[in-house]
């Protein structure tokens, strides 16, 4: 099953090695982390860990702190980072929500890093990342019992839900970039291949969800733009887009004024 979250960077794919990496962190890791259920603490702990090695590949100049700091995982950029994992048995959709307990609400972080674990495919995808503030000023507050339409399940504990459509809206993106400006640098272009990135559409909705290149089989290079849309029956989820020519810049010389001011008087 595809995904537009399905870009380099973004998703961790949970190899062997990968997994034995979070189990060793589970070990010794001291803080509370993202979906602490007493029943399941174990395995709770374990994608609290994979979301903490998929934050640190996709912002390797992150310092991991969660070892010793009961409050946030990482600092970044002189942000104290909360990284917030949710298991899941499927690729995260636009209607489902990212969710932090109310008893983290007082916690000493700055920020949120959202990831989902999907199970079924073995990977955890990057959500966004954002304030603390911003969170906590436009999330639905659940009381224990409450019955959450979105994720059709009964709250076990007081929490504060986002869908992540609205986290789109107000995710931190700048943020990223700063973090990782070019988490392609490494990688060459080939034929018959494409690359896709989130476009900040700003005040703009018609303007593509992400945009890229594409090498065709002659090694041109085309402009690529997608958009996330909605099938009529069924309501899935699908990415469309068009493929133009790269625009060279053309610098434009100014205007030479004839002699004299060209005035007929």
């Amino acid at each position: 099953m595809s995904s537009p979250l399905d870009l380099p960077g973004f998703v961790l794919h949970v190899s062997p090695e990968i997994l034995q990496q979070a189990k060793n962190w589970t070990d010794f890791v001291k803080n509370n982390r993202t979906i602490k259920q007493e029943k399941n603490k174990a395995d709770d702990d374990l994608t609290g860990a994979l979301g903490e090695i998929a934050f640190q590949q996709l912002c390797p100049s992150a310092e991991r702190i969660s070892d010793n700091d009961f409050e946030a995982d990482f600092v970044a950029l002189k942000k104290r980072v909360d990284v917030k994992t949710k298991k899941r048995k499927g690729r995260m959709l636009l209607e489902w929500e990212v969710s932090v307990a109310l008893y983290d609400k007082d916690k000493n972080c700055d920020q949120y890093a959202f990831y989902n674990y999907s199970t079924d495919e073995q990977v955890v995808e990057f959500l966004g990342i954002i304030d603390k503030s911003d969170f906590w000023n436009n999330a639905t507050i659940l009381q224990e019992g409450d019955f959450d339409p979105s994720n059709a399940f009964f709250c076990r504990k007081q929490c504060a839900n986002l869908t992540f459509k609205e986290l789109h809206k107000i995710i931190k993106l700048k943020f990223i970039q700063q973090l990782n400006p070019n988490p392609m640098s490494n990688y060459t272009p080939q034929p018959n291949t494409f690359s896709l990135f989130a476009n900040d559409k700003g005040d703009n909705p018609k303007r593509p969800d992400y945009k890229g290149d594409i090498i065709l089989p002659d090694g041109t290079k085309m402009r690529l733009s997608a958009w996330i849309r909605e099938s009529a029956n069924g309501g899935r989820k699908f990415l469309s887009g068009k493929v133009e020519p790269i625009q060279e810049r053309q610098e434009f010389a100014p205007a030479v004024q004839a002699e004299g001011d060209g005035l007929p008087f």
